[in-house]
């Protein structure tokens, strides 16, 4: 058993490092080809557009993972097939496990492989592309937004922070403004609860202002007024931070605050169960490989393989994007839509499994 395990991880590992490989080049050629207009129109440099794909990269990893996993799994059982190891197994009195446990092994840490890297490097990277494609490839303002949600931005001698901007409502929440002298020391202070965008000019609710003097200072209220923000919403809606920019943690703080200020986005709920539930998809559909291998009119050959695979995860992405449509539309509790394909594709492979004379 132990020997059939390190076989079949040997060769998992050695096939799977070369298809991902070759898929992560074959999408990063698609997405330069697919960029080349706009780096062109807008005279990129060509370290700006090297960096721009490097980030483009890890983004590209988390959607191919799964497809290299699959195919791994399907060109693996093939390949024993061709050279009859299965049978081999078969007359040694091995038991189906022999081949399951190793795949699961193998696909339990791709799911946390990809798990980590969704929430340490995938987040990181797309905020940064975000930013090199606002500003060093479309010229654009840059502004700031922090890993909370917040935004924060400069103009003459103030500065801006918004607690939270919600763009389909056209409205922010916990704005501060601060305004410094020629000697960088605080002379005035704007605090307001909720700015609405209101024929073109920004509205604000329960206004706080506060003027500084050498000696002492002011203190005025207003329960509604106009505000001076120097950005209209569609400036501003660059800069919300997306579900794809957070993380597990930070996507889950995201929705308290939203939710402390009367508001929820079931998208971004449907969203945060992903982040959980599309991982471990990686080794549901590692394992579903076994029993597609093991029928009997499967050919061993690569074309088929890969079409297989792009068959099945086409059908996994499908299902995965009308699930987040149920969830985002409250068709479905979003916890329910994040594990639909993962329940439906276990349901399959079980099935799949029965079917298998060993």
């Amino acid at each position: 058993m132990k020997l059939i395990f390190t076989y079949i991880s040997k060769e998992y590992i050695k096939v799977f490092a070369i298809t991902l490989f070759v898929f992560a080049s074959l999408f990063t050629i698609i997405n330069f080809f697919e960029k080349m207009e706009v780096f062109i129109r807008y005279q990129v440099t060509l370290s700006d557009s090297i960096e721009y794909l490097l980030l483009k990269l890890p983004s590209i990893f988390i959607q191919i993972i799964p497809f290299a996993a699959l195919l791994t799994t399907l060109i693996i059982i093939g390949m024993m097939k061709s050279r009859n190891e299965i049978l081999a197994l078969r007359c040694s009195g091995a038991s189906i496990k022999a081949l399951i446990f190793p795949v699961a092994i193998l696909g339990i840490i791709l799911s946390m492989f990809e798990f980590y890297l969704n929430e340490n490097i995938v987040t990181t990277a797309n905020r940064r592309l975000r930013l090199v494609e606002r500003v060093k490839i479309k010229k654009g303002n840059p502004l700031q937004s922090l890993g909370s949600n917040e935004i924060w931005f400069r103009n003459d001698r103030s500065f801006y922070r918004i607690d939270l901007f919600l763009p389909d409502r056209m409205t922010a929440f916990g704005i501060t403004i601060l305004t410094f002298g020629e000697k960088f020391n605080l002379v005035k202070r704007v605090d307001a609860r909720e700015t609405v965008w209101i024929n073109k000019k920004w509205v604000a609710k329960d206004i706080a202002t506060r003027i500084f003097f050498e000696d002492r200072s002011t203190y005025n209220y207003e329960k509604e007024m106009p505000i001076n923000l120097p950005y209209t919403p569609e400036e501003l809606k660059n800069e919300e931070i997306k579900p794809d920019e957070m993380n597990f943690y930070q996507l889950r703080k995201y929705l308290n605050k939203m939710k402390s200020y009367g508001y929820s986005i079931p998208a971004y709920r449907t969203d945060l169960f992903f982040k959980i539930s599309f991982p471990v998809g990686v080794m549901i559909i590692s394992v579903i490989g076994i029993p597609i291998s093991l029928k009997r009119f499967t050919k061993p050959g690569i074309g088929t393989n890969i079409l297989i695979a792009l068959t099945l995860g086409f059908l996994y992405w499908f299902l995965s994007a009308i699930s987040r449509i149920a969830g985002a539309s409250m068709i479905l509790p979003p916890v329910a839509a994040s594990w639909i394909p993962n329940i439906t594709f276990a349901i399959v492979g079980i099935y799949l499994f029965k079917k298998i004379d060993w």
